[in-house]
């Protein structure tokens, strides 16, 4: 049944450029601030003990982009969406907790 929902919901988001542009954008800001984060860590890291948070994303995406080469242009576009907005969930569960 969530499933359903949710397949309802990306279906919606991919027929609408508009709304996948913004959530393009709203992920690429919430990169940007992991990014400053992640330097803001390993300065703090340098003078401290090392931190105990390790972005999820970025593994998942490392090894999505992998893939890329074998996929095309459209399910290229198609999965950078997905990690955009896998992103921006990922930066909304964690500003929630």
């Amino acid at each position: 049944m969530a499933e359903l929902e949710l397949n309802k919901i990306v279906g919606m988001i991919m027929e609408n450029p508009e709304l996948v542009a913004k959530i393009k954008a709203m992920g690429e800001s919430a990169r940007e601030n992991e990014d400053a984060a992640k330097d803001s860590a390993e300065e703090s890291a340098k003078t401290s003990a090392p931190p105990t948070f390790t972005p999820r994303h970025s593994k998942r995406n490392e090894l999505l982009r992998s893939l890329e080469s074998f996929l095309s242009d459209e399910r290229k576009k198609s999965l950078e969406t997905m990690m955009t907005i896998a992103d921006v969930l990922d930066s909304v569960k964690r500003k929630e907790n």
